[in-house]
């Protein structure tokens, strides 16, 4: 399945964490089932950690577990961990990178301390996804204070080849700065909240309210069908009402098309005309 859209995630997606290394591709059908159940719309699936061999060898690869979670209904997009050129494998990280943008159309890629300060990093990585086809989204920690407001030379110098940022808003605090670290970059974003407190207080559900966002995300899947089931539907509930803006924007756009179109139909029309009188 090729995503040519990030609104194609649906309004709420789900990350599955480290666990699925050795996970059987019935175990991702049951985690996608029960995701499903919950009202999720995808699943952000972890297909390598750094520059070592992609997961899931002995399943058929990545692209068999991503085309397993596709086929119940529910849409599956990767991701990787990325240390950076930390253990000298960035190259590594980057080919995993670019061959799950071109098989699938959309990659993220977490990246997080291990990157600060390091433009030149990230300046190798955008020189290297900017020409493939595809959406390249980059999650990272939401967090403006040392040592993570060194990741913001890597998010400029990233900024060319991304499509957009995933902050990870982990709790009420997060939740207050990120838009003033992010509103600057100038690209998409949606929070990933987290469902847990081991950040600190977390009101996810205001968290979520105050975003404004047609897209949330979700860390992670223990979670979301453990203690925070419920929450987990109230947030689905919550962003599956219908945007009456949006639904006036795509109005106003299939007017102007149709408007667009009669004229043009007009315009076919009386040079049709013309020739006949000729």
């Amino acid at each position: 399945m090729t995503i040519q859209n990030i609104h194609q995630l649906g309004p709420v997606a789900l990350f599955l964490g480290i666990e699925t290394e050795t996970w059987s591709l019935a175990q991702f059908q049951q985690a996608a089932a029960a995701a499903k159940a919950l009202g999720i719309s995808s699943l952000l699936i972890k297909i390598a950690d750094g520059g070592k061999p992609p997961w899931y060898g002995s399943l058929g690869g990545w692209k068999a577990v991503l085309s397993a979670v596709n086929q119940t209904g529910i849409l599956a997009i990767p991701y990787t961990f990325c240390y950076g050129d930390l253990f000298g494998a960035l190259d590594a990280e980057i080919s995993t990178l670019i061959a799950a943008m071109e098989y699938c159309g959309l990659v993220v890629a977490d990246i997080e301390a291990t990157w600060g300060g390091h433009s030149d990093w990230a300046q190798r990585m955008s020189a290297a996804l900017g020409p493939v086809p595809g959406l390249f989204g980059v999650t990272t920690l939401a967090d403006p204070l040392p040592p993570m407001q060194n990741l913001g030379v890597v998010l400029n110098a990233l900024k060319p080849s991304t499509n957009f940022w995933l902050p990870q808003v982990y709790s009420d605090y997060l939740g207050s700065v990120y838009h003033a670290q992010f509103d600057p970059l100038q690209l998409p974003y949606f929070p990933v909240l987290n469902l847990g407190t081991d950040f600190g207080s977390n009101d996810v559900l205001q968290i979520a309210q105050n975003a404004k966002s047609p897209v949330i995300v979700l860390w992670e899947y223990q979670a979301a069908i453990g203690a925070y089931a419920n929450t987990v539907k109230s947030l689905v509930a919550q962003f599956s009402q219908p945007n009456v803006a949006d639904l006036k924007a795509q109005i106003a756009l299939l007017s102007a098309q149709n408007a667009k179109l009669s004229g043009a139909l007009q315009q076919i029309l009386g040079i049709a005309k013309g020739i006949q009188a000729f």
